[in-house]
């Protein structure tokens, strides 16, 4: 009955968002204002999501793209997005991501700016955490994110910096985080930076068909210089797609980090999420180290419908060593796409995940990796 009820909540899902998807598209003229010469456009849109951490979301969305003056049309255009969404647990969002481009893709600077009224779970940290002690945690918390790159050949290198003050607002009473020092003091300024280098050979941003995205980071967190912690953070993520009939894609995901230093339980890497290990709660297993493998089967069914098969095993420890040693959890499931944008290569994904500890329904856009 349980798979049931989310079986019909899938295909209702999916006859809302084909029928809005079809009157926006026979609105587009009246949403986008295009200036030939300039290269210049304007479109405004509804969002909608469903998240475990969330519920039902929706609000609204804007985006502009553009060249920067002196680009040719073989420069991808730039875009300043913005929206507002509000969720059915009274979480509000807004967000600003943007992304410029010069010299022919040769210069790309992509960022974040937003602010957050949200609420994140905790499970206490380890490998060996408890469903049963999770706890909720209030936090708002402005967020600015930059990384500028630089391409050489098909590297990018560059510098990434991320700015979040958390200010929690509430906790559980009797909880884990009553006695976590960064939680007691309601939080704190997170300011990181550091090198970043990324290895592109993928033919498409979104829905890639074949090739390599590969990015190696190493962000540093300094207390006093507009932090509260001292940290360094070093990550690998590692993505291939490649394709053995028309439309019929495998993608692979390894995703590797370390944490070094007196980070903030905030900041552990965790997998359970809409990206990774998709199947268990939000946040459910944090700690220093992490090491994630997934992979999906993207396959074509029937014109703007698509489908697709995907499993992965994770695993966090207090050191690389302990990853090998701890037990890797597995999780899998399958789901929907639907084209929204076919020359973009846009979709909305329509997933449904298992784990050992239940099952979750994910609605949101474009593939997890």
């Amino acid at each position: 009955m349980y798979i049931a009820s989310y079986m019909i909540r899938i295909v209702l899902l999916f006859l809302f968002c084909t029928v809005c998807y079809s009157q926006l598209s026979l609105g587009q003229k009246d949403s986008v204002e295009v200036d030939e010469v300039k290269n210049f456009s304007v479109t405004a849109y509804p969002v909608l999501f469903y998240l475990p951490e969330t519920r039902w979301g929706g609000g609204g969305a804007s985006v502009v793209t553009f060249r920067v003056p002196g680009e040719g049309p073989e420069t991808r255009p730039s875009s300043f997005n913005g929206g507002v969404a509000y969720t059915q647990n009274k979480q509000l969002l807004f967000f600003f991501p943007y992304s410029l481009y010069k010299n022919n893709n040769d210069l790309k600077v992509i960022g974040e700016i937003g602010y957050y009224i949200y609420f994140y779970n905790h499970y206490g940290i380890g490998n060996e955490s408890q469903l049963k002690d999770q706890e909720i945690y209030d936090v708002t918390y402005p967020r600015i994110h930059t990384s500028v790159l630089q391409r050489f050949g098909n590297f990018y290198v560059g510098v990434k910096t991320r700015y979040d003050n958390y200010n929690i607002t509430e906790l559980k009473e009797g909880g884990l985080l009553e006695n976590d020092e960064w939680a007691v003091q309601g939080g704190g300024q997170i300011l990181s930076y550091g090198p970043l280098i990324q290895y592109d050979t993928k033919d498409y941003h979104f829905h890639p068909t074949k090739g390599w995205l590969s990015e190696i980071g190493l962000i540093t967190t300094k207390e006093g210089v507009l932090s509260d912690a001292t940290f360094t953070k070093f990550h690998l993520d590692a993505r291939q797609y490649s394709s053995f009939r028309k439309n019929h894609i495998i993608a692979s995901n390894v995703y590797f980090g370390h944490i070094w230093g007196d980070v903030p339980f905030s900041e552990l890497f965790y997998y359970g999420s809409n990206k990774r290990a998709r199947g268990f709660s939000d946040r459910r297993y944090k700690d220093r180290s992490f090491l994630a493998v997934q992979s999906e089967y993207r396959f074509p069914i029937w014109k703007w419908l698509g489908g697709v098969a995907f499993g992965a095993t994770s695993a966090v420890g207090d050191g690389t060593s302990d990853l090998f040693s701890n037990r890797f959890r597995c999780t899998g499931g399958g789901g929907l796409r639907i084209t929204l944008d076919e020359e973009d290569r846009v979709r909305l994904r329509l997933d449904y995940a298992f784990s050992e500890e239940g099952s979750n329904f994910y609605l949101t856009a474009n593939n997890a990796f």
